[in-house]
This record gives C-alpha cells, structure tokens and sequence, in this order.
C-alpha cells in the first residue's frame, strides 16, 4: 500500500509540473518509467528549445517552528534516491522540480502546490556541504533526504524564471 501511495504522490507531482507548464505556453512531456534521471521533458512550441526535469515530489515537505502566529517555514524535506543524486552530481543541465502538494488523503488539496525549480548547481553545494558534515559515503546513508533551509530555498519557490530563461536561450 505504501509503495501505491508514493507512486501515486509521484504522479501528482508530475502533473502539477505539466500543466504549470501547458498553462505557461510550454510542451509537456512525461517520460515513461524506464526513463533514467528524467519525468518529464518541457519544450517551446516548435521544439526548437527543451529542458529535462527531474520531478520530486512530497505530500508535506514544509517544516514550521514557532507557536501559533509566530509560525514559520524553517525548512522543506524532500526523499532523494541515490540515482537522484547521481543525477544531480553529474548533470549541468539537468533542472529539478520539487512539488510541495500540502495534502493527503486526510487533509484534500485546497489551493496550488508549491513548486520550486531548483539547478543541479544548488544541489550539488547542498550534498557536498552534507559530506563534509556527516562524513562517510553518502551512499550508505540510511534516510538521503534534502534537507533544505527555508532561507535558500524561497527563492525557487513558484520562480519559474530559470526554466523559462533555458527554453529561450
């Protein structure tokens, strides 16, 4: 069952991110599953310009600190694979889209997910600042979540600037 959630999360996600990107003027594509490192391919509507994306998707990634109206995001939690990682590590041109749905089955969706177009740069500086903190080899990390401070990641929250400036460059 909780395998089914996930995929279904994923596939949430990943239809959030393609129909931002219909709504926007753009070519949405979703990979089939046998497609490494890529969920989905956006192109300009001549298919002269594309970029691939990497789709992660949470049911509730944001963390809060605080009581009552002091409340604030302090942080956003997201699974990362291994192969999601290497993506990453390897990939200049790769983008990640990160999908913050602030729903379950408990609690239906009310209003957008956040999404948060994210470069291969970002985490390539968040996984090597891990390995100097944790030390070991990342890949016999029990949990290989991101972790990612509120205060660096808001600026890619709903920012849809970086994939629109690699399909018109």
């Amino acid at each position: 069952m909780a395998e089914r959630a996930d995929a279904l999360t994923g596939a949430a996600g990943v239809y959030c991110v393609a129909a931002q990107l219909n709504a926007m003027g753009y070519h949405a594509a979703l990979t089939i599953r046998s497609v490494p490192h890529v969920d989905l391919l956006a192109s300009t509507l001549d298919g002269s310009r594309s970029v691939a994306l990497q789709v992660k998707t949470a049911r509730f990634a944001s963390r809060w600190r605080g009581r009552k109206d002091e409340k604030v995001i302090f942080e956003y939690q997201f699974a990362m694979s291994e192969n999601s990682w290497q993506a990453a590590l390897k990939s200049k041109d790769l983008l990640f889209a990160f999908v913050d749905l602030r729903c379950d089955r408990v609690n239906p969706l009310s209003e957008l997910p956040d999404i948060f177009i994210v470069p291969t740069s970002y985490l390539k500086t968040y996984y090597r600042r891990c390995v100097r903190h944790f030390g070991g080899d990342p890949a016999n990390w029990k949990w290989k979540r991101l972790h990612a401070p509120a205060s660096e990641f808001d600026k890619y929250k709903n920012n849809w600037k970086l994939l629109v400036t690699s399909l018109r460059a």
